[in-house]
């Protein structure tokens, strides 16, 4: 038998195999799209109990005891001030991770990216997002207690927004470099490509 009769045959076998060695891949990028779709079928329960850990976290930044009911926060319990805000369908943290898991299973989809690095990828990136969100909802009620109004206005629609924004551009940053390498590092490839530009 010659070189050239085997050659047909080896990439017979290679095509043969690569759909099977994909499909972890293919099975985990689809609980990644069904986790994200459960939460969006059940936002009002999963802001309920956003509702419920934020403010266990707001009672220790706060004045006063803090507490939830459904999508409401309280604060300054004890204080003879209480003061309450709404976590909306915009603000909650499911805004923030939604974006982080869908793209973890788009990232599966290319033979590139490991399954391992991704979910690690997303170990790191979804808490970064939601701590942001949580840490603005503290911010928002310290400005509450603090300047009032005025403050809560200026905390949820600028800082807090800018705070937001930024944390969550770079869990999707992080997600991306701990696919690609593994590491929180950015690959020297990238560096170079933004030195050439600049």
């Amino acid at each position: 038998m010659t070189t050239a009769e085997l050659r047909p045959r080896a990439r017979g076998r290679r095509v043969a195999t690569a759909p099977s060695s994909r499909r972890p891949a293919l099975l985990v990028a689809l609980a990644l799209w069904g986790f994200a779709l459960v939460l969006a079928l059940n936002s009002s329960a999963v802001i309920t109990l956003e509702a419920k850990f934020t403010s266990l976290i707001m009672g220790m930044f706060t004045f006063g005891g803090a507490t939830s009911h459904d999508h409401l926060i309280y604060i300054g319990i004890g204080t003879g001030e209480v003061l309450g805000f709404l976590i909306t369908p915009l603000c909650t943290s499911l805004v923030l991770a939604t974006p982080v898991i869908v793209l973890a299973g788009a990232l599966l989809l290319f033979p590139r990216y490991r399954v391992s690095w991704v979910l690690k990828g997303v170990l790191i990136a979804l808490p970064l997002a939601v701590g942001a969100n949580t840490a603005r909802f503290v911010l928002v009620g310290v400005a509450l207690q603090l300047w009032g109004r005025g403050g809560f206005e200026v905390m949820h629609h600028y800082v807090g927004s800018v705070l937001v924004l930024l944390c969550s551009a770079l869990a999707l940053v992080l997600l991306l470099v701990v696919a690609t390498t593994g590491r929180v590092r950015i690959p020297r490839s990238w560096l170079d490509r933004l030195g050439r530009r600049d």
